[in-house]
């Protein structure tokens, strides 16, 4: 996992690709957005480049990943961050 990471900070596509085609990920946009939620020693701009990708599965992720978040009770400005 942890060279899966190294490897998803430097290349986003390839850094996920390698975790597929390890069996540390599920192709599903769900066990991705749950993979960059987490977060543990992910670049947060290698994150953000990975969900702004315009496709209709980084669009996906990008809908799950949102919705692994809370935002009940924030003030815009705390939601943003």
């Amino acid at each position: 996992m942890s060279i899966g990471r190294k490897k998803f900070n430097m290349d986003p596509k390839k850094g996920i690709e390698y975790l597929y085609e390890n069996g540390l990920l599920q192709r599903t946009p769900e066990d991705v957005a749950q993979f960059l939620h987490k977060g543990e020693g992910l670049s947060k701009t290698a994150i953000g480049d990975y969900l702004g990708e315009r496709s209709e599965f980084n669009e996906a992720v990008l809908r799950a990943f949102v919705e692994l978040h809370d935002f009940t009770d924030l003030i815009l400005v705390q939601a943003l961050r």
